[in-house]
């Protein structure tokens, strides 16, 4: 409750001089005008207050942009996520759409990611050679 009015003090206020021609504050006997109905709709002495926000033409396209791309995020999520699991899946024997018809269990595989993520082999050893 002290953290809600901590910050209500923090909400710069307008001075009344400030404000639009023919905008006054309501006083206390006012306050009974508004009114809320079932669905959380506002209104004033019975008549609806209208709130409307509209998008700029550049915020329509802004959310455009980062829509798109969240979708294509996700599809590139999903496919290194099925591509991780079609190669443990062939790994462990574990059903999945094809795996490699070398029958080896993902030796092949295996030995082709070492001899990748080695990054020295050692020395090469060679008959006849001093």
């Amino acid at each position: 409750m002290n953290d809600t009015r901590e910050k209500l003090t923090q909400v710069p206020r307008l001075k009344k001089s400030m404000w639009p021609k023919g905008v006054r504050g309501i006083g206390i006997e006012e306050a009974g005008l508004l009114g809320v109905d079932n669905d959380g709709r506002l209104y004033w002495d019975g008549k609806p207050v209208a709130v409307s926000r509209k998008l700029t033409g550049w915020q329509t396209f802004g959310a455009f942009v980062v829509g798109l791309f969240v979708v294509i995020g996700s599809i590139g999520s999903f496919a290194q996520g099925w591509s991780t699991y079609h190669d443990w899946a062939c790994d462990v024997g574990w059903p999945t759409v094809v795996c490699s018809s070398s029958g080896d269990g993902g030796m092949q595989r295996r030995a082709r990611d070492q001899v990748v993520f080695n990054k020295s082999p050692g020395p090469v050893k060679r008959k006849g050679v001093v």
